[in-house]
């Protein structure tokens, strides 16, 4: 596994470093060399930014979709006493165990709450967290949005290259905390598979960079939690009724976490690659229309395509190639690209490097 999760750590930083507008055509077995292999782990991340991005994630501050930094830190005291009267005693039991484990200085964020409206939603079973967003009103986006586990990749990274005792340990505490009033089924952060798909892509990925370092016991947990996101999503596909990016998304993160167990993954690959055809035409354009959900897709078939066998990749290579061609005709230049269509900002891996690399970002580095 440490092996994989090697190499794995070569695709993802080339991934982040490489970008959407790419000017010519190229090998698609080469996908992991579009960037420079040698500027992988010489890439030098901004002091100054390093420093404000800690402290906001220290903070529990996050750049909800894309759009401004707004604060998510929990207000009240946390109880478990719903954990108890909802979720059942062994919840309950994890709830306290976990919580010993977190360390005094963490700051404790509200994993349910929407910013925008400061309402949180309850901790029912997940198909019924739905009507309450309803009634109340609320944009259950900014809370999936937190939970996505993107800082996680981001505090890997940032320790892999400082060995910063405090970052490693918000990693921790912000794992353990989700887990301990998050759990598997219950809230906001269960009610959509491709959620949690999304978080275990993260996840996953940020273990590559840190995973060497981590207690036995802690491992476990991680380990445990990756495998019950997984029998969730299986349990809850998103192909009942259209077929779009949130089933794409399903069967990319049951894809990485299939690879990342070593498990047979010859059906997700087969259904990966028939997605993938049916989302994508021949010109490189996906189905949904919208330039924002192409980004959005064309992540995940990046993703995906890493996780597939020779033979697999070699079925969809043409329509990576035309898809990340496509993008050139829309994009304005490196920073910004045309909006046609639905559009909520969102993706499905964002690191630091997407804050350093643009100077132009939509999001107030001075806060």
């Amino acid at each position: 596994m440490i092996k994989k999760l090697g190499k794995l750590a070569l695709f993802i930083l080339d991934y982040m470093l490489s970008y959407f507008s790419i000017k010519e055509r190229y090998n698609p077995f080469e996908i992991k060399n579009i960037t420079l292999k040698n500027r992988i782990f010489n890439e030098k991340i901004d002091d100054e930014l390093v420093e404000f991005y800690l402290t906001k994630l220290y903070s529990k501050e996050s750049d909800s979709l894309g759009r401004v930094w707004r604060s998510y830190r929990n207000t009240k005291p946390q109880s478990g006493l719903k954990l108890l009267v909802f979720a059942g005693l062994f919840n309950f039991y994890k709830y306290y165990s976990l919580k010993r484990q977190i360390s005094k200085n963490y700051v404790y964020p509200n994993w349910h709450m929407d910013p925008i409206s400061d309402k949180s939603l309850p901790l029912l079973r997940h198909n019924f967290v739905r009507s309450s967003m309803y009634l109340e009103r609320m944009e259950v986006k900014t809370i999936w949005e937190f939970a996505r586990f993107q800082e996680l990749l981001s505090l890997a990274l940032i320790y892999n290259k400082t060995k910063d005792d405090v970052c490693k340990q918000e990693y921790l505490d912000r794992i353990k905390d989700f887990i301990s009033v998050n759990p598997v089924g219950y809230g906001p952060n269960w009610m959509c598979a491709m959620e949690v798909a999304i978080r275990a892509i993260n996840l996953i990925y940020s273990l590559s960079f840190i995973s060497r370092t981590l207690d036995k016991s802690d491992l476990e947990l991680i380990n445990k939690f990756i495998s019950e996101s997984y029998q969730f999503i299986c349990n809850n596909l998103e192909n009942k009724f259209e077929i779009n990016n949130h089933y794409l998304s399903n069967i990319a993160g049951l894809l990485v976490i299939s690879n990342y167990f070593s498990l047979d993954s010859d059906w997700w690959e087969r259904e990966f690659i028939k997605l993938v055809n049916s989302q994508f035409n021949n010109d490189g354009s996906n189905f949904e229309c919208s330039t924002s959900y192409h980004c959005l897709s064309l992540e995940l078939l990046k993703i995906g395509f890493e996780e597939l066998s020779d033979s697999g990749r070699e079925q969809i290579s043409e329509k990576l190639i035309n898809a990340c061609g496509f993008v050139d005709d829309f994009y304005v230049d490196s920073e910004s690209k045309h909006r046609i269509g639905d559009d909520d900002s969102g993706k499905i891996i964002k690191t630091i490097f997407d804050y350093q690399r643009s100077s132009s970002s939509n999001v107030p580095l001075e806060g």
